[in-house]
């Protein structure tokens, strides 16, 4: 789920089930932001603050995407946490990249339907971690 800093949802997929999401991008957000306020007060604020709750079925990142998004992803609880971090982290750099370009410079980028997909990213980096294991 893709949310603005305000919790408007911007953009959502996979199951939600019957999951308000008015409400949960509000909550992200609200999430996102006391996370921000007590990362400066302890000094240990940097950009692509990414925040992890840990459930019993499935795992959620709250990421910042820039100064104005926010990127929320659940995953499986049994996929590796340090690789699903470094991925949202990634996706986050190049969501706030695509954000920093300028119009017409997005012409040029591929937005077609083939492009990788996160779940497919996570699967693609896991099998190159346990063929490069061996």
């Amino acid at each position: 789920m893709l949310t603005a800093v305000t919790g408007q949802v911007i953009t959502a997929t996979g199951d939600r089930g019957k999951v308000n999401l008015v409400a949960l991008g509000s909550l992200i957000a609200g999430d996102l932001a006391a996370s921000q306020e007590i990362a400066r007060f302890t000094g240990e604020y940097h950009d692509y603050q990414t925040i992890l709750r840990e459930g019993e079925n499935t795992h959620a990142f709250i990421s910042e995407v820039g100064q104005h998004l926010i990127l929320f992803v659940q995953i499986p609880n049994d996929m590796p946490l340090g690789w699903a971090r470094l991925l949202i982290q990634e996706a986050a750099r190049k969501l706030e990249e695509v954000l920093n370009t300028q119009p017409e410079a997005l012409e040029s980028l591929d937005f077609s339907p083939e492009q990788e997909k996160l779940p497919d990213l996570f699967s693609s980096a896991l099998d190159e971690l346990w063929s490069n294991s061996g």
